[in-house]
């Protein structure tokens, strides 16, 4: 048996230097959201790591992400 869950709202999201855990300086973070937005970066959530769509074995960054106000969670049971 699995449960699968669907989330629904923001998160704040810290992006990182992989590997360092210092936080990316505001220029760097526009450019991986652009990135992310244009389909260029992945993240993976299980490791929380953000790649390059053409070396997906490689991270680049990771983060963290808190859940903020009014983020709506459903469960459904898998068989």
């Amino acid at each position: 048996m699995a449960i699968e869950l669907k989330i629904d709202g923001y998160f704040k999201m810290v992006i990182f230097s992989h590997g360092t855990r210092q936080p990316i300086d505001r220029e760097d973070e526009q450019g991986v959201l652009d990135s992310l937005q244009q389909g260029e970066y992945l993240m993976d959530i299980e490791s929380k790591t953000i790649e390059d769509i053409n070396d997906l074995d490689t991270p680049l960054y990771s983060f963290d992400i808190a859940p903020q106000d009014n983020v709506d969670y459903d469960f459904n049971e898998l068989e």
